[in-house]
């Protein structure tokens, strides 16, 4: 079964333009998101999308629910494009 996860990114630093990135979701990485060691399920299922497509920054103002993701994570304002 394949979904889609569609990450809207939002920067009200940049006006009007906005971004979404938009990723296959499967069931590996509903199982990565599963055994990881993030106590949110639905940011758990953002890091293993950021992971199986290799993507180097998640951008998030919630900082403290990515302590223990592999793949850092960065207020969007801090992020150069």
């Amino acid at each position: 079964m394949l979904n889609w996860a569609t990450i809207k990114l939002e920067n009200p630093w940049i006006g009007e333009d906005h971004k979404a990135l938009l990723v296959p979701l499967v069931e590996k990485e509903i199982t990565v998101a599963l055994n990881s060691k993030m106590k949110d399920f639905e940011d758990a299922v953002i890091e293993a999308v950021a992971l199986e497509s290799e993507i180097d920054v998640i951008a998030t103002r919630n900082l403290a629910n990515f302590k223990k993701s592999r793949v850092p994570a960065r207020e969007p304002q801090k992020i150069n494009g």
